[in-house]
């Protein structure tokens, strides 16, 4: 049997119930690992948790600017008043690869990522020997189904 419990949350205010259980029973929250479709509010972001969106990446632009004293380059200082706009792309691992990292099974797989493109979460958290417990915190902060890995 394995030791990481994992559960669907239907929203991100069971996230943060269930950070607030793991602190209060003297557990790491930094041994919490979340994936979801929605960026975390600020307190869950700070939490100490590992989040991963998962989202898809798309190509930002990073504004072009002119230089310091005409709007042509003039006089520009190189890396700061670049002429040309930048694109970066971002692009993370797939929702498989985020769901095996909480040693979900090929098998299970297509559920919880159903589930992340449904607009849930999926959380896990690697117990040890204190899986009843944390699976108790997981269901009682909303999560369900929850599982262990």
């Amino acid at each position: 049997m394995g030791t990481v419990v994992v559960g669907i949350f239907q929203d991100h205010d069971g996230l943060v119930k269930l950070t607030d259980a793991l602190k209060s029973a003297g557990m790491s929250v930094e041994l919490l690992r979340i994936i979801s479709p929605d960026t975390p509010a600020e307190y869950l972001a700070s939490s100490g948790a590992r989040f991963r969106f998962s989202g898809d990446a798309e190509a930002t632009t990073i504004g072009s600017r002119g230089g310091i004293i005409t709007g042509f380059g003039g006089t520009g200082v190189p890396g700061l008043t670049e002429n040309f706009p930048r694109v970066e792309a971002f692009h993370g691992p797939s929702i498989d690869e985020m769901l095996s990292e909480l040693d979900i099974p090929d098998g299970r797989m297509e559920d919880f990522g159903r589930a992340i493109e449904q607009g849930r979460s999926v959380a896990g958290y690697n117990a040890g020997h204190k899986i009843d417990e944390v699976k108790g915190m997981f269901k009682n902060s909303g999560a369900f189904p929850v599982e262990v890995f």
